[in-house]
């Protein structure tokens, strides 16, 4: 369901299990706390995952970012 609202027409490694994840957890009502790397594609997840319609994202920087 994620994937009709990617904002990309591909995934880079890793994003398309992360939103089977978070789809998962969140059927189940349970935190997650989503940790990559640089480059990963983190706010293509979170835009994703936003339109599904998700009770709440939540995205903070890392301690190195500030």
């Amino acid at each position: 369901m994620a994937e009709e609202f990617f904002p990309y027409e591909s995934f880079r490694p890793g994003q398309r299990e992360v939103l089977k994840r978070i789809r998962e957890e969140i059927g189940l009502s349970r935190l997650l706390v989503l940790r990559a790397p640089t480059g990963f594609g983190k706010t293509a997840v979170a835009i994703a995952t936003g339109m599904m319609r998700s009770p709440a994202i939540h995205s903070v920087r890392t301690r190195n970012e500030i």
